[in-house]
């Protein structure tokens, strides 16, 4: 488990950040199982996570669904018909 992550539960548990960070440095000592770094990966749902599965594939469809209105609000304008049919 990440420094990081073992800080962030003593914090839930009422342990000030800045002095569960200090505790938790020193257990940095395993290495991780696959299964444990999935596990800390999906934990992180804050905006601007990297790396969460779940809030990217989220972002993705969010991302796609504007596309696809858009494409819709420009279908029978002029400009935008005379783009297309050039491709």
């Amino acid at each position: 488990m990440a420094a990081t992550d073992v800080a962030i539960q003593l914090a839930i548990k009422g342990v000030p950040f800045r002095d569960a960070y200090r505790k938790a440095v020193p257990k940095e000592v395993k290495p991780l199982t696959k299964t444990d770094a999935l596990r800390l990966v999906d934990a992180r749902k804050s905006i601007g996570a990297t790396g969460n599965p779940t809030t990217m594939a989220k972002n993705i469809k969010t991302a796609q669904d504007a596309l696809l209105t858009f494409s819709k609000q420009l279908e029978g304008c002029s400009s935008w018909d005379a783009e297309q049919s050039k491709a």
